[in-house]
């Protein structure tokens, strides 16, 4: 088999793809656990948890009807204007002062990422060949984005202070400046599939038809609330054992490491001699584990606490890398309405997640959740054991 270094320098475009990955994530992760304490400043919780869902529901309004701007105006030039209203979204968080634009700004904040990202899974899609590497590419680009993942904490570490995230926003808005000059100049050259029409039956074909395609879906959207559940209340809960922020960026550090050691190697090995679902099993396992055992942790021990974050993270690794590997396999760049119905498992999580834990703390105490939040993953070994492997 071709290894990816050399696939990489082969397909220009591909270079491109992972280079904008890299620089999107880093805008996102930088800004993704501190937007809910920025808002803070400026509305209560419930109406935090409203913005958040806001933001989301624009985002699958757009994905459904972003097939016809990308026949319109294809798909570079869609992917640099998304980029520019990002910027100016984030610019707006970091200088307004009024409320209202401030909300405004962090709705749009919160629904163009994923739209960003639906782009740049269609460029990587319309590579020539993909579907025989599927898993190793897949894995390659969740670890460009997860280098990126790892590194955030430490630059939110040494940007916010006492409340204030202005200067952590506007490091974030920098880096969108690679991904316009890539969008907008490299990615621009390749020529544009026929694209399909995203129609709501899609949504039906996903969930009803196909089984397979179905159950990778369940089990991205229930990993997809998990990170939703640990970027809301994980923060919480240790800022409640008195870890300060900078403890915590230590922490949140050592805890993503996994998804920048695991993925790669599991991505390549699902493609060469296992298939996904061993790997995706065992990563429901780990994560529903080590998510019960938050529960009862209580001790404000960096160590221990970051061990077990860890392990949480091990699992989402393994599921997360084998259910991009294992969906992708089973689409083109042209299947726009089955990509871009995987790709609303994260805005549907920020609506979904937030309402099941506000459900759930009504009846049991922050710790306790974590051991109910643990329950509702396990249901994701049942989805992946009725997968059909890949191999």
């Amino acid at each position: 088999m071709e290894g990816i270094s050399s696939y990489l320098k082969r397909h220009r475009r591909l270079f491109f793809v992972y280079l904008a990955t890299l620089f999107l994530s880093f805008h996102y992760f930088i800004t993704i656990y501190v937007g809910s304490s920025l808002l803070s400043n400026y509305a209560s919780k419930s109406t935090v948890s409203l913005l958040y869902a806001l933001g989301s529901v624009l985002t699958i309004f757009a994905l459904v009807f972003f097939s016809p701007l990308l026949r319109r105006f294809g798909n570079a030039h869609v992917a640099f204007f998304l980029t520019i209203v990002q910027f100016l979204a984030v610019l707006g968080l970091s200088l307004a002062k009024t409320p209202g634009l401030v909300l405004i700004a962090f709705i749009l904040f919160q629904a163009i990422p994923p739209l960003i990202l639906f782009s740049l899974d269609i460029f990587l899609e319309n590579i020539p060949h993909l579907q025989s590497k599927t898993g190793g590419l897949r894995g390659m680009m969740l670890t460009v984005m997860n280098a990126a993942l790892v590194l955030s904490p430490l630059i939110i570490g040494l940007t916010a202070f006492d409340g204030n995230f202005s200067e952590t926003f506007l490091v974030a808005d920098l880096f969108l400046l690679p991904v316009l000059i890539v969008v907008l100049i490299p990615l621009r050259s390749f020529a544009d599939p026929t694209y399909g029409r995203f129609r709501l039956k899609h949504l039906k074909i996903v969930l009803f038809g196909n089984k397979n395609v179905r159950n990778a879906f369940i089990s991205n959207f229930l990993l997809q609330i998990f990170y939703t559940w640990m970027v809301v209340y994980t923060p919480l809960y240790l800022q409640s054992l008195g870890f300060s922020w900078q403890d915590i960026s230590l922490i949140f550090t050592f805890m993503l490491l996994p998804f920048l050691l695991f993925e790669l190697p599991v991505g390549r090995l699902a493609d060469m001699r296992f298939g996904e679902k061993e790997f995706m099993v065992s990563g429901f396992v780990i994560l529903s584990l080590s998510t019960g055992a938050i529960a009862f942790l209580s001790v404000p021990s960096l160590p221990l606490w970051a061990l077990l974050l860890f392990l949480t993270r091990t699992g989402a690794s393994l599921v997360e890398i084998t259910t991009e590997s294992y969906f992708f396999k089973h689409t083109q760049g042209r299947d726009i309405a089955l990509i871009g119905t995987f790709r609303m498992t994260k805005p549907l999580s920020f609506i979904v997640g937030p309402l099941l834990g506000v459900l759930i703390l009504l009846y049991v105490p922050l710790p306790s959740a974590f051991f109910v939040f643990a329950l509702v993953l396990s249901s994701g070994i049942v989805f992946s054991l009725s997968l059909k492997d890949t191999k």
